[in-house]
């Protein structure tokens, strides 16, 4: 239980806290998430159960699907390499290959632990919601004390932008839902999965995070309709909990006009802003593409998008597929896309047939718990198409977490082939070098941090990449000390 507890006090802590202020809250995350990956792959080469296991639950994907990520990551690689200065492209494939070796590390410590997983995990992330709905509440009631207007500007939620836990929330505001199913249906149970979902909706419309409204509500209806035996409770409690975070952004609508100065920020940044408009984004796709065609088959470099543009812009396109496309390559980028959409197929499928077959030796019908991770997973790959939800440290920790999770939950084919101790050591230690490397590269960097952030404050506001300012491909290195390069 060591392994997703780590991983779970990660998300409590470092979106709660400020635990470095120095680096502040985006680079404090970056560096804490290469030690937390470190962690969990240590824990799990000094335990021969995990060991094993980790093993059976690796060999779950078929040998295909393994061949076609390692290629793509083989050319991500290449593409990196042929820069003279490849460490930043380099540090994201690692964190992403070991975001996917994570996976099954916790899926391993799932069918281990069994049922016990569930409700740790769960109260975390209850207690992640109500914390930074209370520190929400007290910003609404320190800027009406102070007669000042309020806007997602002044949030207090620790991130680098606040409209980036919207892409945390796509991962964990369905889970909410199960509250009743994991600790027990009664009354009060279902009624703190009410108030802690309302709560999510109230800063989710609050904050106007429009990706994350529309991904977590096509996931939850596309799901529900998938499980219709099942869904009566779940997706009751959805409604009631969105029903009751609107009345509640209703009621804080109202009090904002009589206690805060004219105007409408609030309202003008949230349910004011137009659902449908790109905000410019399409602009960021069209250089996506510009890049996809300008260097088709390995693309312009990993963390190198729009190196020829303007600083100004953000340092990725807010599309995933477009991201891989543009700096890995079409070719690793179809091979990913394939891969992911047949896993998303497969667990449509499988909660499609499951409902319907009988149960028997070796099937399990889908609880609610399954339908909520499978929409949770479902609602972050949608909002990964329009925002930055694989690049930030948090949403990349929740991604680990929460499909480890489903993995381990899903039923085996059978354990045949025992996994052979060497094999499983030999793996933890190659998957435990990498951490090693990034932490070292981390560390590295945070000494360059001042020099960075001098650099890019002359050039104006950067947005997060791999850092909070961390335009890599924009620097020149000479002597080893880091300058921004010229437009």
């Amino acid at each position: 239980m060591a392994i997703p507890g780590v991983l779970a006090l990660f998300l409590l802590l470092t979106s709660l806290t400020d635990l470095s202020r120095g680096l502040g809250v985006f680079d404090f995350k970056r560096v804490a998430q290469g030690v937390v990956l470190l962690l969990i792959f240590l824990i799990a080469g000094t335990r021969p159960g995990i060991r094993r296991e980790f093993g059976r639950q690796a060999r779950r994907m078929p040998r295909l699907a393994v061949v076609a990520v390692g290629l793509a990551m083989l050319l991500g690689l290449i593409s990196a390499l042929r820069h003279p200065h490849p460490a930043y492209g380099l540090a994201e494939i690692a964190i992403l290959a070991l975001s996917v070796c994570g996976i099954f590390v916790v899926a391993a410590c799932r069918r281990i632990a069994g049922k016990r997983f569930d409700p740790l995990v769960l109260a975390v992330l209850v207690l992640l919601g109500l914390g930074v709905a209370a520190q929400e509440f007290s910003g609404l009631l320190a800027n009406w004390a102070l007669d000042r207007e309020f806007s997602y500007q002044q949030m207090l939620i620790r991130f680098a932008h606040p409209r980036f836990y919207n892409q945390l929330q796509s991962w964990t505001l369905p889970l909410l839902a199960a509250i009743p199913f994991v600790f027990g249906s009664v009354s009060h149970r279902r009624g703190l999965a009410v108030v802690c979902i309302g709560l999510q909706w109230l800063i989710l419309i609050a904050s106007g995070g429009r990706g994350a409204f529309l991904a977590i509500t096509i996931s939850l209806v596309a799901i529900a309709f998938l499980v219709r035996k099942s869904r009566q409770g779940w997706f009751r409690l959805h409604v009631i909990g969105f029903i009751l975070g609107a009345a509640c952004y209703g009621a804080v609508v109202l009090a904002h006009s009589a206690l805060a100065p004219a105007g409408g920020e609030f309202v003008q940044q949230s349910v004011a802003r137009p659902l449908m408009h790109s905000t410019g984004r399409t602009h960021l796709w069209s250089l996506a593409l510009k890049d996809a065609k300008s260097h088709p088959w390995l693309g312009a470099g990993p963390a190198r998008f729009n190196c020829e543009g303007s600083a100004r812009l953000p340092a990725h396109p807010h599309n995933f597929p477009l991201r891989l496309a543009a700096e890995w390559g079409i070719p690793a980028a179809i091979l990913i896309l394939a891969v992911c959409l047949w896993i998303c197929l497969k667990l449509l499928r499988w909660l499609w047939s499951a409902q319907l077959a009988p149960t028997g030796p070796g099937r399990k019908q889908p609880e609610a718990l399954d339908s909520l991770l499978v929409a949770a997973i479902l609602a972050a790959a949608l909002h990964a198409c329009v925002s930055g939800v694989l690049m930030m440290p948090a949403s990349q920790v929740a991604a680990v977490l929460v499909c480890g999770w489903l993995l381990g939950r899903q039923p085996s084919a059978g354990d045949a082939r025992a996994q052979r101790r060497a094999a499983g050591l030999m793996a933890c230690l190659v998957v435990a070098l990498i951490a090693v490397a990034l932490n070292v590269f981390n560390m590295n960097e945070i000494r360059h941090m001042e020099a960075r952030v001098g650099a890019l404050a002359a050039a104006g506001p950067a947005q997060p990449r791999y850092w909070q300012y961390g335009r890599s491909c924009r620097y020149e290195y000479a002597g080893g000390s880091e300058v921004m390069a010229g437009d």
